[in-house]
């Protein structure tokens, strides 16, 4: 298995800036330096006031670096994570047991970590620790074993990092979109057999929890960071009104699969956000279906079938007439 070197919490380190490095982000700079940590590991490190240049602390992530600069990187500790007590079942279940990882199933409904510091809502991070607290020690404070995400009312696969070794892995796999990601949703109308959006992503400028596709005609005066985007599609089947639609994600951008099937005029059913609320759901139609990967020497395919809401959707979708 390939070596992912990691650093003891609590330590410093010093690192010189080269002439060829010269002109590179911080936080791209550091990553260059820890392959075995994600850019986004950096980010937050940096946003912590952690990261200094020439004795100067910087919370900037894009500050540009000189030839000589001296950075110096605090890699923090890691403080005992706590959960709110389970009362009830969560409905989340374990498709693969793995020593560095598992392979779940998220109920719709769940968040998968706490939306707010204070936040007292049951999450899937406080399902991960009341049943594997080795967990606590792996990946960031507020949301240990966490690579990837789902949003609250979208079910389906996820991976869980068991070992900081997997979350390292997985992190970088992720970053460098080697995993595979297959969707199932269900759509309004009904797009062309198959096709590509290749649209932007950025945060709505007036309704903070929303996000909005970006193309050549939209206005980016008032836009924060705009990221690039890609999905790719094709229906399964059509019926009188709906369409059953696969979507793999090139990128994982908030809310992409909802966004870009928005944008193509399809909105998923349900989507009270990004289209309206449904009589024959009370969420999105939105299922993590499948996920394929390479760990080590071996490659693995985990899929997960439809849950009953969606189901229980199609075969509502099957009665209507035009």
């Amino acid at each position: 298995m390939e070596s992912i070197q990691l650093v003891q919490p609590n330590s410093t380190h010093l690192l010189q800036v080269t002439e060829q490095e010269q002109g590179s982000r911080l936080d791209m700079f550091i990553t260059g330096r820890f392959p075995a940590y994600s850019r986004s590991f950096f980010q937050k490190i940096i946003e912590s006031e952690h990261v200094s240049v020439n004795g100067r602390m910087v919370a900037k992530q894009g500050v540009s670096l000189k030839n000589n600069d001296v950075v110096s990187v605090f890699f923090p500790g890691e403080p005992k994570k706590t959960y709110h007590p389970i009362h009830t079942p969560l409905e989340v279940k374990v498709l693969f047991e793995h020593e560095h990882f598992l392979i779940i199933e998220k109920p719709a409904g769940l968040n998968v970590h706490r939306p707010a510091t204070q936040s007292t809502e049951i999450s899937l991070v406080d399902w991960l620790l009341h049943h594997y607290e080795t967990i606590a020690t792996v990946g960031y404070n507020d949301r240990p074993g966490i690579v990837h995400r789902l949003d609250k009312d979208t079910s389906g696969i996820m991976i869980i990092a068991r070992t900081k070794y997997a979350h390292a892995y997985f992190a970088r796999q992720f970053n460098e979109r080697t995993i595979t990601k297959t969707y199932l949703a269900v759509v309004q109308g009904h797009p062309q057999s198959t096709g590509e959006v290749d649209a932007a992503i950025a945060r709505h400028p007036h309704n903070r929890k929303k996000m909005m596709a970006v193309t050549q005609t939209t206005s980016t005066r008032s836009l924060g960071t705009i990221r690039q985007a890609h999905s790719a599609y094709r229906v399964v089947d059509y019926f009188s009104q709906h369409s059953l639609v696969e979507v793999k994600p090139r990128t994982g951008r908030t809310h992409q699969i909802r966004v870009h099937l928005a944008h193509l005029g399809h909105h998923i059913v349900g989507d009270k956000l990004y289209g309206s609320a449904s009589a024959l759901i009370n969420r999105q139609a939105l299922h993590a279906h499948a996920l394929a990967f390479s760990f080590g020497d071996q490659f693995y395919e985990f899929k997960s079938e439809l849950p009953n809401d969606i189901k229980n959707l199609l075969e509502q979708a099957k009665k209507i007439t035009r």
